[in-house]
């Protein structure tokens, strides 16, 4: 590729200088959607539903009304009302956050000499290619450190919105299980026979959605693990197909490049991703200073 001098693209070259700070991710929040918004609906349709199947049909109609178990009723009205809103929030969040291109406005960076070999440019766009970042078919953007792009929140996962993919992940995990485990406990303990019980709207309703979160459960905790390893190991689902991980700079240092330094914001569905998607630190670069990996 030739270019210009004065065309040269612009970045910051040290990584420890970079302000780590949401403002600094030069990017824009867009819904990079594509096709029809369909599965993305579902999943909200489906959410919402559960929740109010849960709070209405069992615990209040149900737990409350008829068996009078108040307290057990108050009980899984809290602990689905804690949960729910971070599950929520971390799969918009994930669906409305860009997950970050290369930018145009080059204002904040340092020139580079981007005739240098060892600087790439992307064949589909032109542009500069920086690490760990892929040109995306579907949404046709070149994506930093792209994850993969996923239908059922109808964007890509990348830099910018890779933790809230997680925490999507996470929190859905974790609903599934105490769903789950309290819809499980009433059946046991009803006190009624089975067929009793599906006998009522508000049984039948518990059971569909007992049935929903099962398979949502089911296929997404093995997933939610996976990507929880990949964050331990600072490695994305395309750089896993790949023998060597230069970007394994120890678990720690991996877990708070994604989720931050802030153990009190790990899983909260809020911007703590550090660095700017731009450039990273790589083991290479430790062994030279002499600081371990662990």
């Amino acid at each position: 590729v030739e270019m210009d001098t004065d065309d040269l693209p612009l970045i910051n070259k040290n990584y420890n200088t970079v302000t780590q700070t949401w403002s600094n991710f030069y990017c824009t929040h867009k819904f990079w959607c594509t096709g029809d918004l369909g599965l993305f609906i579902v999943v909200l349709g489906l959410s919402f539903y559960a929740l109010y199947v849960y709070l209405i049909a069992l615990c209040l109609q149900t737990l409350a009304l008829e068996d009078h178990k108040y307290i057990q009723a108050g009980l899984y009205a809290v602990g689905i009302l804690c949960i729910f809103p971070l599950y929520i929030t971390s799969y918009l969040r994930t669906a409305f956050t860009d997950p970050g291109t290369v930018p145009e406005d080059t204002s904040d960076f340092e020139a580079v000499d981007m005739r240098d070999e060892t600087q790439k440019y992307c064949k589909k766009t032109g542009l500069w290619k920086p690490p760990r970042s892929h040109f995306d078919s579907v949404t046709r953007r070149l994506v930093l450190r792209m994850d993969h792009y996923c239908p059922w929140v109808k964007t890509t996962v990348g830099f910018r919105n890779y933790k809230f993919f997680v925490l999507f992940l996470f929190w859905t995990s974790i609903i599934a299980v105490y769903v789950g485990i309290t819809v499980g406990i009433y059946f046991l303990t009803a006190g009624k026979k089975f067929t009793d019980i599906l006998s009522t709207t508000n049984g039948r309703q518990i059971l569909a959605v007992e049935v929903i979160v099962s398979i949502f459960g089911f296929v997404l905790i093995p997933f939610c693990g996976a990507h929880i390893g990949m964050t331990l190991k600072n490695e994305t689902t395309i750089e896993g197909f790949f023998r060597e991980n230069p970007y394994d700079i120890g678990r720690r240092k991996n877990w708070e490049q994604t989720m931050g330094k802030n153990p009190w914001l790990w899983f909260m569905p809020v911007p703590t991703t550090q660095g700017n998607g731009l450039v990273y630190p790589t083991n290479l670069d430790l062994e030279d200073t002499g600081t371990s990996i662990v």
